[in-house]
Parts: C-alpha cells; sequence; structure tokens
C-alpha cells in the first residue's frame, strides 16, 4: 500500500513553516549556548537555558506533529461511506 502525500491548508503550511523555523533557531541557539558559555559560575544559569531551549524545541516538535496527524486524519476516508 502506498502512502498518499499529506496537503496541508494555507494556515497547515504557514503554521509547519513557522514551527520548523522556531525548531532551527532554537536548536542552533542551544549548540552556541553549549559551545561557547558552559563554564564558571555561568554554568548553572546556562544549563538552565539549556534545558529551556530544549523543552521548547521538543514543544515546538510535538506541535509539528500534531499539524501533521490532524492533515493526516482529514484526508483518511472515513469508514462506513
Amino acid at each position: 500500500m502506498s502512502e498518499t502525500p499529506i496537503t496541508f491548508t494555507a494556515e497547515e503550511s504557514v503554521k509547519l513553516s513557522e514551527l520548523d523555523r522556531q525548531v532551527q533557531a532554537f536548536s542552533n541557539f542551544r549548540i552556541v549556548v553549549a559551545r561557547s558559555l558552559y563554564c564558571g559560575q555561568d554554568a548553572p544559569v546556562v544549563q538552565q537555558l539549556l534545558q529551556f531551549l530544549q523543552e521548547i524545541t521538543a514543544q515546538s516538535s510535538k506541535q509539528i506533529e500534531e499539524v501533521k496527524t490532524l492533515a493526516n486524519q482529514r484526508q483518511q476516508p472515513s469508514i462506513g461511506k
């Protein structure tokens, strides 16, 4: 069985683009922070920031999956029709 490509509404496409940019930006920021500031007295604060960025990235990724799931469900033929 081949999978049918998911078709997104204009609103879903915009939301996915925004969320993808967020995920990439937060991931990049997390990498830069981890490389440049993780030492000395700033270590606890940086660790908190890294955790926050990890959570924000995970949240954005979850929202992306939710949009994809809703779009996929909308395209599935209803049983009994």
